[in-house]
């Protein structure tokens, strides 16, 4: 049976509906709904404005209504059910709702709640083939009726299944699987309603929050805000699995809510009680062994199922589905239910209060370093983001990521009134936030992985290619982006290290100041005391799942390491600064050995006004067995180098400067021998702890990163 879906939210938080497609529009043409109302497609997060053309179209076709009829079914709560001519619709399903919509408590038992979104239904017959999935699922004997508690979990970048348990208070909470939920994005819960066999319609609650979660285990807890958990049909939990014991697992396979495949039952049994690892699904590698309580079974688990439950033959939830167990070759698992009473276990109340306590910013902020930034380069990527950083920032993170990506693959790009590559803009870019020059991002362990995916996706796009099926090559267009998740850890180490100005070596913190800035309790300011530092560090910090979590995105998706106040006294820049290379054998004639010395010369004038003097002493000499004299000058040994001048301005403690005037060889040989150092178009200086770094480009790569020790005075 093929179901058409409309969602309505008014204005006001109507409790009434649910209404077709001809209800919203005879009440949009009285005002019932506001013209400034937005639709979209169910499933999706892009709303459009309702007098999007293709949108007035189809309201301007509507036959009038008809009158509501006594019997046709009620909702869950009382409300009766208007009907409606169905219209076809272009772009299949649509959703209706107003900007903003306040949420509040359900108003009475009997009323839908009016924060809900409540959807009716025109319903069509199809063939029996498409029959096959859709059953009555119910538990055995008086249990629960199991299709009354499953739901839909979906976000803008998939869909799964969870299902009602009960929670630490009295609203509705959902259990499903971690991996559905853990980007970040808006969590929407869609319930399937039968009235009759052949009437259908959908409430989708847009209005969640994750409570508990648990990467290790995939488990997620959802609270749906002020929403009366005893509307719903609630799974109850199993005291513990029993090995050999007959199964049910649900879920929606092949799920989409364009397509609504419908909810199915597997029967089957539990093979085993196992242990299951930690499973890190990016980097496809064990974290931990024996971490989770895990049960292998035998039915088969498809994608789409992931988050269901797998019950007893009473009705109880032995365990949550997970799609294939690695740890096992591949055969199919669910979480026990003991890891989700576990996690249940922590979810608090909507009534419990989070105030921020100082000592709490402290214990984050040194857990972050402990745990995190001290860790050597290559461990870096073990450690899931999210175990740090607000989950709210992760799509703005994610978005970051992708920008980077397409600008480091640009040839040519507008920087400062210059054309530089992509790669040098990026590096004079993040060389003004604090710390080091994304150390981790482009580190070897990082960019081998990188490189790897682009040539295998490169591969297979030249094999789409060749395909005449274009529409196959767009169907897999998608998948040839995923490298961009190997970034996503990465810089979000590196950007942790910027806002919290980690210059590589042990901090004490102390909290000065903790301001709330929002009205729930969610986001606070907090003004630290870092040692090393000159200055009070504005760190952000987020309440999720009653715990902080740092924040790295303003509400701009601006990054704060780059606003945060670094009062850098121009008395730390002046003076001079040195910094020398050892000798070793030459990367481009292993026939030859250089070493080379370079001196910077910092003045700071009125208006932060910077005048930088670059001088680059280079002294090769003959190594090898030929022991040949150089073709230049035909001697052993050349002296040569390079005079650079520089003028810039200082601002939040970062000068950037571009050459004042060409930069002149120096050196006894520079007439015979020309220095193998390319001018620089643009240069970054900042201070990192006591040193000074020194960020330099051709315009043609990403900088090269020196360190400059302050010169002692003989």
């Amino acid at each position: 049976m093929e179901k058409n879906y409309y969602f309505v939210l008014e204005p006001g938080g109507s409790e009434d509906g649910p209404y077709m497609l001809g209800e919203i529009g005879r009440r949009l043409a009285s005002g019932l709904v506001s013209s400034q109302a937005s639709l979209c497609r169910a499933g999706e997060t892009t709303w459009l404005p309702i007098d999007t053309p293709i949108f007035v179209e189809v309201f301007s076709r509507l036959p009038p209504p008809l009158p509501p009829r006594a019997g046709t079914g009620t909702l869950p709560g009382g409300a009766p059910i208007i009907d409606a001519p169905s219209v076809e619709v272009p772009q299949t399903t649509l959703a209706l709702r107003s900007e903003p919509a306040a949420l509040a408590p359900p108003a009475r038992p009997r009323k839908v709640p009016r924060a809900l979104i409540i959807g009716g239904a025109a319903t069509l017959a199809v063939g029996a083939a498409a029959m096959v999935a859709l059953l009555a699922l119910r538990g055995s004997g008086d249990g629960p009726q199991i299709k009354d508690a499953m739901v839909r979990v979906s976000t803008a970048t998939g869909t799964g299944a969870g299902f009602f348990i009960e929670g630490p208070d009295q609203f509705a909470y959902v259990a499903t699987a971690n991996h559905l939920v853990d980007r970040g994005d808006r969590v929407l819960i869609e319930r399937d309603v039968e009235l009759t066999d052949k009437k259908h319609f959908v409430e989708a609650y847009p209005e969640t929050e994750i409570v508990a979660s648990d990467p290790d285990a995939d488990l997620a807890i959802i609270r749906i805000k002020n929403v009366d958990g005893k509307r719903f049909e609630r799974l109850p939990l199993a005291k513990e699995p029993v090995k050999d014991a007959k199964i049910f697992s649900y879920g929606y396979p092949g799920s989409s809510l364009a397509k609504r495949a419908g909810l199915v039952s597997k029967d089957g049994k539990i093979l085993s009680i196992v242990m299951f690892p930690a499973y890190d699904d990016r980097y496809a590698r064990v974290l931990r062994e024996n971490a989770v309580d895990g049960l292998l079974i035998s039915t088969d688990v498809e994608p789409g199922m992931s988050g269901g439950p797998t019950c007893n033959e009473a009705g109880q939830v032995v365990g949550v589905n997970v799609t294939k167990d690695r740890a096992h070759v591949g055969q199919n698992g669910a979480v026990s239910v003991v890891a989700l009473k576990q996690l249940l276990a922590r979810a608090k109340p909507a009534s419990q209060q989070i105030e921020l306590d100082p000592k709490e910013v402290v214990a984050l902020l040194e857990k972050i370093e402990r745990e995190y930034l001290l860790l050597p380069v290559d461990e870096r990527a073990k450690v899931r983001e999210t175990d740090f950083v607000a989950a709210s920032d992760l799509p703005k993170l994610r978005r970051f990521v992708g920008e980077i990506r397409r600008e480091e693959r640009n040839t040519e790009t507008a920087f400062n009134k210059l054309q530089l590559s992509g790669q040098a803009a990026l590096g004079i870019f993040f060389a003004r936030l604090p710390g080091k020059l994304l150390e981790t991002y482009r580190s070897p362990s990082t960019k081998g992985p990188l490189a790897k995916c682009e040539l295998a996706n490169q591969r297979l796009a030249g094999f789409l290619g060749d395909l005449e099926d274009r529409s196959l090559q767009q169907r897999t267009q998608p998948k040839l982006d995923t490298c961009d998740d190997l970034a996503v850890r990465p810089l979000a180490w590196d950007l942790a290290a910027a806002t919290v100005q980690w210059d590589g070596s042990e901090k004490d913190y102390a909290i000065t100041k903790l301001d709330r800035m929002d009205d729930e309790g969610r986001t606070y300011r907090a003004s630290v005391r870092i040692s090393g530092a000159t200055n009070l560090v504005e760190i952000w910090i987020g309440i999720e799942q009653g715990q902080p979590r740092l924040k790295l995105f303003d509400t701009t998706e601006n990054l704060y390491a780059i606003a945060s106040p670094r009062n850098v006294p121009a008395t730390a820049l002046q003076g001079t600064w040195t910094m020398k290379r050892p000798r070793v054998t030459d990367e481009i004639d292993k026939q030859a050995e250089i070493e080379s010395d370079e001196e910077l010369s910092i003045s700071i004038g009125d208006e932060r006004r910077v005048s930088i003097r670059h001088v680059i002493n280079q002294r090769y000499f003959v190594a090898g067995k030929k022991n040949l004299p150089f073709k230049c000058n035909h001697k052993t040994t050349i002296e040569s180098g390079l005079l650079q001048s520089f003028v810039g301005t200082m601002e939040n403690g970062v000068v950037v400067a571009l050459p004042e005037k060409p930069a002149e060889a120096i050196g006894a040989d520079a007439a015979a021998c020309a220095s193998s150092h390319r001018p620089d178009r643009i240069i970054a200086a900042k201070l990192v702890g006591q040193q000074l770094f020194l960020y330099r480009t051709d315009g043609t790569a990403y900088p090269e990163t020196l360190q400059f020790a302050k010169a002692t005075t003989p």
